[in-house]
């Protein structure tokens, strides 16, 4: 009679209970860990589904071996319908290491028998419930017991550890980033039978625990704390388990979790119309590129004289939290006869209430305007552009424009920038321009000064102060022709500034005065409205009123425009050589 423990869990082949037998059936050591229930002496099995494998590891002398499974008959004689004995065996014997060694599943029988002449030493014995080509059947529901006998030459008792003893590590503990830690152990030997390490975290913080007892001698430990050290040991056992001693013990530090980037510009997710019209798609705010996203204002409801023109547009953002929290926007005026503005506000309260972030009148399209947010939020921020003229008779349909509409949060560290930006460069494109660009060699900046002299030596003033990474800016603010201007660019952040990059340009001459030059001034006789037009330059011209043409080929260099309308209005006027040639006035505004 033969003592085996059955594995009655449904284990797959990786796994499987550890017993080891004499071969006079006494049980000369045994894995108490894996039968908790101490069933050993009944040699016994059950399985689950046709995915069942039963692995069972045993200890034999040399000599020949012999091992029978029989499905549990007894099932046939329950007082029950639910008999459950449609259990056919196959059966294999394989080497500790898995190799096959013999297999049977004969087809006239449902029981099987493995056998051979073995050397001594550890062996498998595999189990699991198949059909044949003669029966053949599916997976299954009931339950299927088998017991097993059989007889062995006498094993000797393992009770040597394996080697080395104690353990080593083949690759001492590495940190894998900031949360693991991998590590090897040096592969173990057994005489008798395969080999299980486990990893024992010594000391550390989160994360520090004992592995499981494993076959591969390689092992990374998870869910551990950024920047902190870890000491292990690691140690094998055997499947009789006799186990090695501890190695010495190995440390290693998790790596250090890189800092937040300097800065990280959001640009808006989603926007809303309130009231007005729009043109252009949302991306268009996204970068400055040209392509913006025009709000124009739409008239309120009412009786006629007490109208009014107004507008609003928002734009919802989602920021990470930060240090500061800046609004970056080049936006600009499309012009307003009626002295509209617009102002742009935020709101971190979903829109109950606002504050101002700056004021839009410009009509240059290269007009940057920034301010911070106080406080630093974090969430959902909404921007908002309204106009600031809706007084009643203020009808004029207003538009603002949006190339780049974006919020900075900044997580600047604790030094002053760890760069000067170098190579400025100056080159004056008009006679009331100049454009700038310069080197980026600082990675912690929070913004660029650009600053402007008249002299070079003193006045300095700044006229711009632009997002990190920046490399370029158009000065167009208020610069007179042929005159010479002194720039100097350099970094900041909340902790300092670096050294000047420096350079000069010289506007361009103006440009000559049109061959045509035209004035014009209104009156209202009787209450019809009369533009009188005088030009210089040129006799024999064609007349043109908002862009058609109402006179041609007029002598002298006056002409009187009775337009025949009554009210109020804006007129514009020029004047081209006659023939329909491009020589042409400068034009006019007439209002009235």
């Amino acid at each position: 009679y033969l003592g085996l423990a059955a594995d009655d869990h449904g284990s797959t082949y990786a796994g499987g209970t550890a017993l080891l037998v004499g071969g006079d059936g006494s049980v000369v050591a045994s894995n108490p860990e894996l039968d908790p229930h101490n069933e050993l002496p009944e040699n016994k099995g059950i399985i689950h589904s046709s995915n069942d494998v039963d692995v069972f590891t045993f200890l034999a002398g040399a000599g020949p071996l012999s091992l029978t499974v029989k499905p549990a008959w007894d099932a046939f004689y329950r007082a029950t319908d639910h008999r459950g004995a449609n259990l056919d065996l196959s059966v294999e014997l394989r080497t500790s290491a898995g190799v096959l060694i013999n297999a049977s599943e004969p087809n006239s029988d449902t029981q099987a028998t493995v056998g051979a002449t073995v050397a001594a030493g550890a062996y498998q014995l595999v189990v699991t419930g198949v059909g044949n080509g003669v029966s053949p059947y599916s997976d299954y529901a009931s339950l299927g017991q088998y017991f097993i006998n059989g007889t062995m030459a006498s094993a000797v008792a393992d009770i040597t550890a394996p080697t080395p003893n104690p353990m080593t590590f083949a690759s001492l503990p590495s940190a894998l980033g900031e949360s693991a830690i991998a590590m090897t152990a040096t592969t173990a030997v057994d005489e008798t039978t395969t080999v299980q390490y486990r990893f024992s975290c010594m000391s550390g913080s989160s994360g520090c625990t004992i592995s499981a007892w494993q076959t591969s001698p390689s092992y990374t430990a998870t869910g551990l704390a950024a920047n902190t050290s870890y000491t292990y040991t690691v140690m094998a056992r055997d499947l009789s388990l006799n186990p090695t001693g501890a190695s010495d013990p190995a440390s290693a530090t998790t790596d250090t979790p890189p800092p937040p980037p300097p800065y990280v510009d959001f640009v808006a997710g989603s926007s809303v119309l309130v009231v007005g019209t729009v043109s252009g798609a949302l991306s268009n705010t996204h970068a400055d590129d040209g392509a913006s996203q025009s709000i124009t204002e739409q008239e309120s409801g009412g009786k006629p004289n007490s109208r009014y023109s107004y507008l609003e547009y928002r734009w919802n953002f989602n920021v990470s939290t930060g240090a500061s929290v800046t609004v970056f926007a080049n936006a600009w005026s499309s012009g307003s006869t009626d002295g509209d503005t617009f102002n742009f506000q935020y709101s971190t309260n979903g829109g109950s209430s606002w504050a101002t972030l700056f004021n839009v009148s410009s009509t240059l399209n290269n007009n940057p305007a920034s301010a911070v947010i106080p406080g630093a939020p974090s969430g959902a921020i909404i921007v908002r552009v309204i106009d600031t003229n809706r007084t009643v008779g203020a009808r004029q349909l207003n538009t603002v424009n949006v190339d780049h509409l974006y919020i900075q949060v900044a997580n600047p560290p604790s030094d002053p920038p760890d760069g000067n930006p170098s190579g400025l460069n100056a080159g004056a494109v008009s006679s009331s321009q100049i454009n700038l660009s310069w080197n980026d060699n600082s990675s912690n900046e929070a913004s660029f000064r650009v600053e402007r002299s008249p002299n070079g030596s003193s006045g300095w003033s700044i006229i711009a102060e632009l997002p990190a990474n920046s490399e370029a800016h158009s000065d167009t603010n208020g610069l007179l022709a042929s005159t010479p201007y002194f720039y100097r660019v350099s970094a900041y952040n909340l902790n300092g500034s670096s050294g000047y990059t420096s350079t000069s340009a010289t506007t361009q001459a103006p440009p000559p005065p049109p061959a045509l030059s035209l004035s014009a001034s209104g009156s209202k006789p009787k209450g019809i409205i009369v533009i009188n037009l005088q030009w210089s330059g040129a006799s024999g011209v064609d007349v043109y009123r908002n862009g058609v043409k109402i006179a041609s080929a007029v002598g002298g260099t006056t002409y009187t425009d009775n337009t025949n309308l009554k009210g109020s209005g804006t007129f514009q006027h020029r004047v081209c050589l006659a023939g329909g040639t491009s020589t042409c006035s400068n034009v006019t505004t007439t209002v009235l």
